[in-house]
């Protein structure tokens, strides 16, 4: 039995898979990072907790907003992010400017998290559970998918190109998506609860 899919689906989720590998590339370089500028541990700690941290609080001021008929601009704006947190990583030369670019790309996934699942919840049929679980599982492959995608480019091609080749992907996924009408059809998830 097939199950029903919004318009844009695929897009969406090829979108997911590169906001998770833009938040998670990192993750395999920061040892060379901190060879390169020569910070401490601490400093790991901050470049890694800043993108949780406003990405949680990114969150949870941002995702009201995707249950008022605003997902195609989060998704967007979060995409957006993402190249332009990856671009910083590339020309970051100091630990605050490292901590800045994970602290954007944090913001991307708070801005492209909710919107995403608005647009899976949908007409909150039947399918719905599954457009979720779909959504999460290529969004988790994703960010398992960055820490190999870093490691594989770092050694031949330095610590430049991973952060590049994720933005990139984030960039390609915002052009497949901005011609797609993209909108929940519902407002909010209570609307579902009081459907059953």
């Amino acid at each position: 039995m097939s199950i029903r899919h919004p318009a844009g689906w695929y897009p969406l989720l090829l979108a997911a898979a590169s906001i998770g590998i833009a938040n998670s590339v990192v993750f395999s370089l920061l040892s060379n990072l901190q060879d390169k500028y020569g910070f401490s541990d601490a400093g790991l700690g901050l470049i890694a907790g800043s993108g949780f941290l406003v990405g949680l609080i990114g969150e949870v001021l941002l995702a009201p907003l995707a249950d008022r008929g605003h997902s195609k601009r989060l998704l967007i704006a979060g995409l957006g992010m993402a190249v332009l947190g990856s671009v910083l990583f590339a020309l970051a030369g100091s630990l605050l400017t490292l901590v800045l670019a994970r602290a954007v790309v944090g913001l991307s996934n708070s801005l492209f998290g909710p919107a995403s699942r608005a647009i899976a919840i949908g007409d909150c049929d039947a399918d719905m559970p599954k457009r979720l679980g779909t959504l999460t599982g290529v969004d988790l492959a994703g960010f398992v998918t960055g820490p190999m995608i870093g490691g594989l480019l770092v050694g031949p091609y330095g610590l430049r190109v991973p952060f590049l080749v994720a933005g990139s992907f984030a960039f390609a996924a915002a052009l497949m998506l901005m011609p797609r009408p993209l909108k929940p059809r519902r407002r909010t998830m209570l609307a579902c609860r009081a459907r059953r």
